[in-house]
């Protein structure tokens, strides 16, 4: 359940791990993006996948300047993006 943005990139994170059994350390943009490439996902859904953890993790040190309202649903936006993305995923990453 998540509440606020920030709460995304953690989530990611802890999915990968789980999934690849890559150590939190070694998990960055780059080798998300070769691991999914590897994987057979998408350029599209790999973008999109690293915009939204990226994103999360710079709300974390930066708030985002917007209306809880806008916050909200933009938070509620991407998520259903990220729930897509990794449905289209999951199959995929062994």
């Amino acid at each position: 359940d998540t509440k606020k943005y920030e709460e995304i990139s953690p989530i990611l994170e802890f999915y990968l791990k789980e999934k690849t059994g890559m150590g939190l350390s070694e998990i960055n943009n780059q080798r998300i993006d070769q691991l999914l490439d590897r994987c057979g996902v998408g350029n599209h859904d790999i973008d999109v996948f690293i915009k939204l953890k990226s994103d999360s993790e710079l709300s974390r040190f930066s708030p985002i300047k917007t209306s809880n309202q806008d916050e909200d649903q933009r938070l509620k936006e991407d998520i259903v993006r990220l729930i897509e993305i990794l449905k289209r995923m999951d199959g995929k990453l062994k």
